[in-house]
């Protein structure tokens, strides 16, 4: 992996329920093909994703918390503030099925590590915001504070392990 200069400002997503199938909300599936044309720029499919997750995330959540379904575990490595009662996946019995889900910010190679340690303040002093942590907690979500170095270690470690994941499971590249 080459070297890059990492901004640390990574928030950690309990992935709970992001990928269910929420039958309730369910509509009839189109009798004609559709065709949606997202023009986009490299790198906004990214973008396009997390807004995706982000909204099952939201309604999954809510359901959640009214009740209407039953989180089993979250897979983050303690529990997650906005569900306390909720176990890690380790708790329910899965010790090596603990996943973050994370953001973080990259800057291109070369920046300026004075431009790079500025945006990390700038973006910790955000996160540390009542606003901003009220935010974060209705997504289940609880910022990881680092700064560049440390975010740069983590970046690492989660290359190598969802390499050993993937090498594991038989993935070829396509």
């Amino acid at each position: 992996m080459k070297k890059r200069s990492l901004i640390a400002a990574s928030l950690s997503l309990a992935s709970l329920c992001t990928l269910l199938p929420i039958e309730g909300l369910a509509q009839a599936f189109p009798s004609k093909p559709i065709r949606i044309i997202v023009p986009f720029t490299p790198g906004s499919a990214t973008d396009t994703m997390g807004r995706i997750i982000s909204k099952r995330l939201s309604v999954a959540l809510g359901l959640v918390k009214e009740g209407k379904l039953l989180a089993l575990a979250v897979s983050t490595p303690k529990r997650v503030a906005a569900f306390p009662d909720v176990p890690t996946i380790a708790e329910a019995g899965f010790p090596k099925g603990e996943f973050n889900f994370w953001v973080g910010l990259l800057a291109p190679a070369g920046t300026p590590k004075e431009i790079v340690a500025r945006l990390n303040d700038e973006i910790n002093k955000a996160l540390a915001t009542p606003e901003i942590k009220e935010r974060l907690a209705k997504l289940g979500a609880e910022p990881m504070e680092m700064n560049p170095a440390q975010f740069d270690t983590f970046l690492r470690d989660e290359y190598n392990l969802l390499g050993d994941v993937m090498r594991a499971s038989g993935a070829k590249p396509q």
